[in-house]
């Protein structure tokens, strides 16, 4: 891959973390207990995120020992820390496709295999999740990167650069995506959609166009499935229709491409 930022999101600290240190290491544990309750249900237990490994910290990772059959020790080895970021280094596993799956069935593939570990924000636009899809930043909106990342993992996969058939990931931005595609001739527009002159196909991306300005897209994301007038999505920086309101994460959707301003972005 080119973006390889998800490494440094799982790499292990340089020793144990434990009770009474500070630190950036401390901030990454304390991330990731937090994130804990999208993965695991019965999991509730939330921290301050402040780089301070105290006595809430130290119950929390002690708590998660226990919950994963560890040592409970309340110290952050390389055990303890590898499956605090399970989820993360699951979702940039390499898939083993078949020789003839071609980059649709591949773009699909990432995209359900990122949805499936749930990659959620902490608090706006902020965390592991968010740093590894945008090369290290936070405080931007991430569903962009999130697509670029997956078509990343995508093209990787077939042994090519995804740079050499979409843009430069110099910065991540739904309008970017939206010149790129009229640039080259892989945009189709409402009217097109609503006469059937083209149906989106899986592997697609859309884009959500603010209704007073046609060049402005709001929001980006996959089509993993397309039935009468409804496309099913994956997205990043969403929110999931089928459970509560949650910080923007990567879910699934089903949107109305038809009654509403949707564009298609071809991908090949």
């Amino acid at each position: 891959m080119i973006n390889t930022q998800y490494l440094s999101e799982l790499k292990e600290p340089v020793s144990a973390v434990k009770f009474g240190q500070k630190g950036t290491d401390v901030r990454r544990i304390q991330e990731w207990i937090n994130l804990r309750r999208f993965y695991d249900t019965s999991w509730s237990l939330r921290i301050s995120i402040d780089g301070d490994f105290g006595s809430a910290t130290d119950t929390a990772v002690k708590q998660f020992q226990y919950h994963l059959g560890l040592e409970v020790d309340g110290i952050v080895g390389i055990l303890t820390w590898r499956e605090l970021v399970r989820p993360m280094r699951d979702a940039f596993d390499t898939i083993p496709f078949c020789n003839n799956d071609d980059l649709r069935n591949r773009v699909v593939g990432y995209a359900r295999q990122q949805e499936r570990s749930k990659p959620t924000e902490i608090n706006s636009n902020l965390g592991p999740w968010v740093r590894a899809y945008m090369n290290g930043r936070e405080g931007e909106s991430w569903c962009a990167a999130f697509v670029e990342t997956v078509l990343d993992q995508a093209y990787s996969s077939l042994g090519i650069s995804y740079k050499d058939y979409f843009p430069d990931p110099s910065y991540y931005s739904c309008d970017r995506i939206l010149q790129y595609a009229r640039i080259n001739n892989r945009l189709v527009e409402k009217d097109d959609l609503l006469n059937g002159l083209y149906v989106p196909q899986k592997g697609d991306l859309f884009l959500l166009m603010n209704p007073e300005d046609s060049s402005d897209a709001t929001h980006v994301g996959f089509v993993i499935d397309c039935a009468a007038t409804t496309i099913t999505t994956i997205e990043g920086n969403a929110c999931d229709q089928t459970g509560p309101a949650n910080s923007g994460e990567v879910c699934r959707y089903s949107r109305d491409y038809k009654n509403h301003l949707i564009y298609i972005v071809k991908l090949l």
